[in-house]
């Protein structure tokens, strides 16, 4: 990434909102930016690269249900990709917010909106993930509960929407980034945050062995959401 210098004065010990930490997260990198994206409208940083979570919401989850290459406390390593480095996906594109007050389902997230009965914090069903996009799209509707334009706005914030994604819902999906915490920060909370593009019918993703693949929006969930599965052992066949 050739930033060396600024790699330099981070402290990892300390929270990314710590000084000084808190005054260089909001360093633009333009490596971090996609040019097919609209240019990031606020004091941060921006970013557009997220990294896999897997088909899971991630946050405060199990160790066991912890299945994609960048977990929230299970760490992994090349040896536990276990269904080969070039058949699962390590990062992919997203679209970060607008920084405004007016709703916008393929940027914003909802929050505040809890999982329907039934939903799965692994290989979450297809009928689950749209039951819950009814609601969130509801919410997100003027008039409906908080949403937040601020999506991928700093790179060095490793939670959902901002740096990390996960391989629930198919790329560039109907069904809004959402998340059910009220009483938390703005985005440390169990979720559903999609990978998403302005590209035509896809998104740009980056596997396990450094190759770079263009996964169509219509891929099959399935075989979606296998790619984000380090050792779920299943065969990936075409996508």
């Amino acid at each position: 990434m050739e930033q060396a210098p600024l790699y330099d004065q981070l402290n990892l010990n300390i929270l990314y909102y710590s000084s000084p930490n808190n005054t260089l997260k909001n360093t633009k990198i333009p490596s971090y930016q996609c040019p097919s994206d609209n240019a990031w409208l606020g004091a941060e940083s921006g970013v557009n690269y997220v990294v896999s979570a897997g088909p899971t919401t991630f946050w405060r989850i199990p160790l066991g249900e912890q299945l994609g290459m960048f977990n929230y406390r299970r760490t992994v390593s090349f040896r536990d990709l276990k269904d080969g480095s070039s058949n699962v996906i390590a990062a992919s594109e997203a679209l970060h917010g607008d920084n405004n007050s007016t709703y916008h389902p393929q940027q914003d997230l909802v929050r505040g909106t809890a999982f329907p009965s039934g939903f799965a914090r692994v290989f979450t069903t297809k009928a689950s993930l749209d039951a819950y996009g009814v609601t969130c799209r509801a919410n997100g509707a003027p008039g409906g509960s908080a949403t937040h334009s601020h999506t991928h706005r700093e790179w060095l914030n490793g939670i959902g929407c901002q740096t990390v994604f996960n391989t629930l819902n198919t790329p560039n999906s109907d069904n809004p980034d959402c998340h059910p915490c009220t009483g938390c920060g703005w985005y440390d909370s169990q979720g559903v945050w999609s990978a998403r593009s302005r590209h035509t019918g896809g998104v740009q993703v980056l596997m396990g062995d450094g190759s770079v693949h263009f996964i169509s929006e219509n891929v099959d969930m399935r075989t979606w959401q296998n790619l984000g599965h380090i050792q779920d052992g299943n065969p990936v066949g075409e996508y």
